[in-house]
């Protein structure tokens, strides 16, 4: 570090050179060979890789391309499928009118329309009127039906076109209150009819219930208005006589997703008052939302630009020099892009998530915050010292601000760094790109900043012995030396004497905030995981994201789809290896399936515990009465070899005692599958349906014949859920029976186990973030624990910045939970951060307080207040505003982050700077304590100063707060004294070349280390 000072004291404009250099270099590689991240659908990477429910899906879609693709066949010899067993299916479509000579009529409601969701202007107040009915007519024909190159000219399916339609007026706005009456008395007749199943599409009856009568069916008007128009609640099943109408959709003749629905959105909906008298617009689906998603995102990049101008403003005031503005800038656009050339060229990671983007803003707030501490240390020096030599300046700047900014910067990038045990892609990749990002940031914070500063200070003491130059900047020199005062009278005497005289409110009020959080967290009401798939992409005002949320859950066809999903089928699997061999860091990669060379069912103690296997699971609670029903294969197969010789074919596979030798196994299992798949093409039905359902268990047989895997696919009693509770209540017993039940297993089918094809998917992400979240956490706080100790070596105040980080955390995350946050992958990535980002100030005041020269705690205090103090403050401040500024910000994730930095820097420096502190003035160590020695080191700071050449010239330097007389050791041409002769070593390099004279105590010799 000293030759480094002296160096940088000398030729300031060298290593300024080799950094410009080095960034061109590395970002033109980066940002050529690279192509720009593809954000069309910011859902890729999102699912958990490595999981065990992840894997053993990867694997199971494996096995089943390997049979689409004929590499593996349910009977062996290669041969080809009977015809007619292809398995077929027809999706329904929702052919719900009854088509009139009319052409539009004739036309039906598509799936892949638009949709619009209204909502009354005045809550409380029924959209079911003709004033609010009409209003939806009038506003849908303008805003859509009259858009340049909409095909079509018939109006929009609304209420108002069936009740036009019912009443056989002119047109929608033609009907009449009396119209509208007339309209809900024929509904409320008929909707019995729809909540029984009789009145549906076509207006068939099911035979089960009488044929409801004319009036219901014309049109389909009142299937089509309960169905798709009308909130559900509305004429409810369960409510019969509720007339309120909350939502309605209307549903113009307009496909979602193509060039017309984008510019019809841009034009005629994006930032459009959308609302009338009555009525207005509260949701929209245009299947849009992610490749509008793709354009926000960039779009909103101007929301970083914003923060990076507030926290520009705030340096250029705090700093007072456009130029380390601007240096403080380019440190941060140096990081990033020295990142992205790592990220891609070094490390060799393709995928780029969105998400990686807000390590930009991260760098803009954290870049300002390290230069705010180090440009504070370097004037305290000055001002300690007004005629310190530039390197001795330097040196004293690299040493307190340096290990500072180290510790900072480590345990921030050990926060980032905690996310790579995640198992979902983008948060690993988020992690690895972030927390290389601080680690570069904090590479230019020490080699481009400390020249830029030196160089300015050359520039300005040349300026300075310029009379007529300084004349100029009088006024600037006034309003510095204001500014300085009023920041000494806060931060040396104001904020020390509210935190030293009043320590027991602060404490109390803290502590108990604290308890609270980690109540709220932990007991009730809890963060907790996300009870949608629904990936959110916008903030939650956006028409978008209100449709998915709200919406979705409000109309009859929509929940339809939502809540009828089928049982959950899962399939045992032997003879496949269950994990994922792709790279778990591009979602593209997914790997090769890879067979289990140790699979051996010809094994006669294979063939038995097979059986039994298949008898015991289908004894289960959590097997459907279907699965139940059906026959073992391997009892099917028993059956058969113990059976009577009755036709040539099924020799010599016959008259034989199960389980059966190996030879005669591998035989006799081509047999049986021929024999199946014969009785199978008689019956006509489909392969996969008799080879799933029928027998339970599935031979596959390779290309030569021979037995690869078998499988046993049954039916759960477990229907398709987003619940956790009943996903975990249902897996985890699966999980535990299958690993019992292996446990007992022969080698050659030990190696067994049970998936389902993405079925689980949303389960598995939940159960991803509920372990990776606070496991992160841990290991942040683990290792900012370890760092803080081993460069504070307190103990002491390592514990007190623990407490203080983690009582932080909780009030954080508690008051995220009372905003109505839910534990998704955005805010897993954002909550993990909070230990990097909290410890920060905690760390700066403790670095100060350890140096202290003074003797009591409140003295100590009051050091730290006035030497860091200020730039702790600013700190918080350019960082807040960094969060403040993304609120505008349409993509949610932005804004998700915007209100957590807002949240985690008022909360960690209220918790820093009032119950870190007011801990250190009544139970802070002193006098040595909880410090730890090295004693296998060298040579201790101490020894090192005390040890100094009595040769050297010393300077008296007369403390502002405590009048100590310390002797400072310079040389005239600004060359390092090397006390032994020889290099200084590491913990040397922590101390100045000073002399200590005999009547200054330890702990102000620990202020000049």
């Amino acid at each position: 570090m000293d030759r480094y000072s002296q160096g940088v004291a000398r030729f300031p404009w060298i290593p300024i050179v080799i950094v410009l250099c080095l960034v061109t270099v590395f970002s033109g590689i980066g940002w050529k060979t690279n192509p720009f991240p593809d954000f069309s659908n910011p859902t890729k990477g999102f699912e958990p890789r490595g999981s065990q429910i992840g894997s053993h899906s990867i694997a199971l879609k494996h096995l089943y391309n390997e049979v689409s693709h004929r590499k593996l066949s349910y009977y062996p010899h290669n041969k080809t499928r009977p015809s007619g067993t292809e398995s077929s299916g027809e999706r329904r479509k929702r052919n719900i009118y009854d088509l009139n000579p009319d052409r539009c009529q004739q036309e039906m409601i598509m799936e892949s329309y638009i949709e619009i969701v209204f909502e009354p202007t005045h809550p409380g107040v029924s959209l079911f009127s003709a004033q609010a009915i009409k209003e939806m007519c009038r506003m849908s024909h303008d805003l859509a039906e009259t858009f340049p190159g909409i095909r079509t000219t018939c109006p929009s399916f609304s209420i108002g076109y069936y009740v036009h339609l019912m009443q056989n007026t002119s047109s929608c706005e033609a009907i009449t209150s009396q119209d509208v009456d007339q309209a809900l008395t024929t509904l409320q007749s008929c909707a019995k009819y729809y909540h029984n199943g009789t009145l549906a599409n076509n207006c068939y009856t099911s035979g089960q219930h009488a044929q409801p009568p004319t009036e219901c069916c014309t049109h389909e008007a009142v299937y089509s208005i309960l169905e798709y128009l009308t909130d559900y609640r509305f004429l409810g099943k369960d409510d019969p006589t509720n007339v309120l109408l909350r939502y309605a959709m209307v549903i113009p003749r307009i496909s979602q997703g193509n060039d017309v629905s984008t510019k019809l959105y841009h034009e005629r909906f994006e930032n459009q008052d959308l609302s009338s008298d009555s009525v207005r617009v509260t949701g929209l689906e245009f299947g849009l939302r992610f490749s509008l998603f793709q354009d926000y995102l960039v779009h909103d990049m101007m929301f970083f630009i914003l923060a990076l101008g507030l926290i520009l403003l705030v340096l250029i005031v705090y700093l007072r020099s456009v130029v380390l503005t601007l240096a403080t800038v380019l440190n941060v656009g140096f990081s990033f892009s020295v990142t992205y050339f790592f990220y891609h060229n070094v490390f060799h990671i393709k995928y780029f998530p969105f998400i990686n983007w807000l390590a930009g803003l991260l760098l803009i707030a954290i870049g300002a915050d390290d230069v705010f501490v180090f440009c504070d240390i370097w004037h305290e020096v000055k001002v300690r010292d007004p005629n310190i030599t530039m390197v001795n300046r330097l040196r004293l700047t690299m040493q307190h601000a340096g290990v500072t900014l180290f510790v900072t910067s480590l345990t921030t990038a050990a926060a980032f760094f905690s996310n790579t045990v995640s198992y979902i892609t983008a948060v690993k990749v988020f992690g690895i790109f972030s927390g290389m990002a601080i680690l570069f940031n904090f590479f230019f914070m020490i080699f481009w900043i400390p020249p830029v500063v030196v160089l300015l200070e050359k520039i300005w003491m040349f300026i300075s012995t310029r009379s007529s130059l300084c004349e100029k900047f009088k006024c600037t020199f006034d309003i510095e030396k204001k500014l300085n005062s009023i920041s000494r009278k806060i931060f040396a005497t104001y904020l020390p004497t509210v935190v030293t005289k009043a320590w027991f409110i602060w404490i109390g009020v803290l502590l108990a905030a604290g308890i609270g959080g980690i109540i709220v967290v932990l007991v009730s009401p809890k963060l907790n995981l996300p009870t949608s798939q629904d990936f959110k992409v916008f903030a939650p005002s956006h028409p978008f994201a209100r449709f998915h949320a709200v919406h979705i859950e409000q109309f009859a066809f929509l929940r339809e789809e939502r809540l009828n999903s089928g049982k959950i089928f899962m399939t045992n699997v032997w003879g496949v290896d269950g994990s994922d061999n792709g790279n778990h860091l591009n979602p593209e990669d997914k790997g090769t399936i890879e067979y289990d060379p140790t699979f051996d069912l010809t094994d006669p103690a294979s063939q038995q515990w097979m059986l039994q296997h298949c008898e015991s699971l289908q004894k289960q609670s959590f097997v459907s009465d279907f699965t139940k029903g059906q026959t073992c294969a391997l009892s099917l197969f028993k059956q058969l070899v113990e059976g009577n010789c009755s036709t040539s074919f099924l020799q010599p596979c016959c008259g034989l005692h199960f389980p059966v030798n190996s030879s005669m196994f591998t035989l006799c299992t081509g047999k049986a599958a021929e024999l199946l798949s014969r009785l199978h093409s008689r019956s006509g039905r489909s392969l996969d349906t008799f080879a799933n359902s029928a027998p339970l268990g599935t031979p596959l047989f390779d290309a030569k014949g021979r037995l690869k895997v078998f499988t046993l696919t049954w039916m759960s009693n477990q229907a398709s859920s987003e619940s956790f509770h009943d996903n975990n209540a249902f897996y985890q017993p699966v999980s535990a029976f299958m690993s019992q039940q292996l446990a007992s297993a022969p080698s050659g089918v030990a190696n067994g186990w049970t998936g389902t094809r993405g079925t689980l998917f949303f389960y598995d992400l939940q159960l991803s973030l509920s372990t990776g979240t606070y496991y992160s956490i841990a290991v942040s706080i683990g290792v900012a624990f370890v760092v803080m100790l081993c460069t504070s070596l307190n103990i002491v105040i390592t514990i007190y910045a623990i407490i203080t980080i983690t009582l932080s955390i909780f009030v954080t995350v508690g008051c995220l939970v009372f905003m109505g946050w839910e534990l998704g992958i955005v805010e897993s990535i954002t909550i993990s951060l909070a230990v990097g980002l909290s410890i920060d100030f905690s760390i700066h005041y403790g670095m100060a307080y350890r140096v202290a020269a003074e003797d009591k705690r409140k003295d100590k205090v009051v050091y730290s207040f006035t030497t860091i103090g200020s730039a702790v403050f600013m700190a918080a401040l350019t960082t807040f505003l960094a969060g403040a500024a993304m609120m505008p910000s349409k993509v949610l994730a932005y804004t998700q982050l915007g209100v957590f930095l807002m949240l985690v820097m008022a909360i960690s420096w209220l918790y820093a700077t009032f119950f870190f502190q007011s801990l250190c003035s009544i139970i802070g160590p002193t006098s040595g304590f909880g410090q730890i020695t090295l004693k296998t080191c060298k040579r201790t700071p101490l020894e090192t100063t005390q040890n100094a050449d009595s040769s050297e010239v010393t300077m008296h330097l007369l403390d502002d707060q405590n009048n100590v007389a310390v002797s400072h050791a310079t040389d005239s041409d600004d060359e390092l004294i090397d006390n032994d002769g020889g290099d200084i070593g590491p913990l040397q390099d922590f101390n100045p070349i000073m002399e200590i004279r005999d009547d200054v105590t330890d702990d102000e010799a620990l202020l000049l280390a």
